[in-house]
């Protein structure tokens, strides 16, 4: 079977789909456990002293293909406040953090930083 370009377009656009569909689902079941994780207390928090900085810097090297390969542009832009209040580091589980589950970072953001000004 000889397939023209038209249709081998559309059996590439259709397999790209399903695979994005598939990591979709993925990503579901896996923040659904984190939810089920935190509903039972077995979510386990190690907090640390980071800088917040050179926290998302790691993250964006770690993600940096991804971030290529969807054709996302990332500008890291600090805002001057950072410098204004001080701030050097942020308490926070910097593991938890750079696992790029969304639901995993909304609940570290919303429960577990803590911004600590230096003296």
């Amino acid at each position: 079977m000889i397939l023209t370009k038209d249709e081998a377009g559309q059996i590439l656009s259709a397999a790209q789909t399903i695979i994005l569909c598939a990591n979709h689902q993925r990503k579901l079941c896996s923040d659904i456990l984190t939810l089920s994780k935190l509903d039972s207390n077995l979510l386990s928090i190690s907090l640390d002293k980071v800088d917040p900085v050179f926290l998302v810097q790691k993250a964006l090297r770690m993600y940096g293909p991804e971030l290529q390969a969807a054709e996302i542009e990332v500008i890291l832009d600090v805002d001057s406040s950072l410098e204004q209040l001080m701030i050097r580091d942020v308490v926070v589980d910097p593991s938890r953090l750079l696992q790029g589950k969304p639901i995993s970072i909304s609940v570290s953001a919303a429960t577990n930083i803590l911004i600590r000004q230096s003296s």
